[in-house]
């Protein structure tokens, strides 16, 4: 997918997983997310604690599925504010990148 990364204070998941500022977690978009729905259960999304790659300046990085963003296009993720500053090699006051992952 090739879409934006941002990036938010993490907490109770989606997936019904408490995350911190130093977890390797995503939330990717809710239209995407959804399309994995259980149920009226989120917890059981097709997508909850999926890895995922992340390629960005010619580097790779590894992250887990573990919440939806409703203010995400279809092919965003957003992240903590520490893994998106190691990421984006310490620019997070751009805010917005690009970025591709699968």
């Amino acid at each position: 997918y090739a879409g934006k990364m941002t990036y938010y204070t993490p907490g109770m998941g989606a997936c019904g997983v408490t995350n911190s500022e130093s977890d390797w977690i995503v939330a990717i978009s809710h239209e995407m997310f959804d399309t994995k729905a259980q149920g009226a259960n989120p917890n059981a999304n097709g997508f909850c604690k999926q890895p995922i790659t992340i390629y960005y300046d010619g580097k790779s990085y590894k992250a887990q599925i573990t919440d939806r963003c409703e203010g995400c296009a279809y092919n965003d993720i957003d992240m903590p504010k520490s893994m998106f500053s190691t990421i984006s090699n310490g620019n997070v006051d751009a805010g917005r990148l690009p970025v591709t992952w699968s």
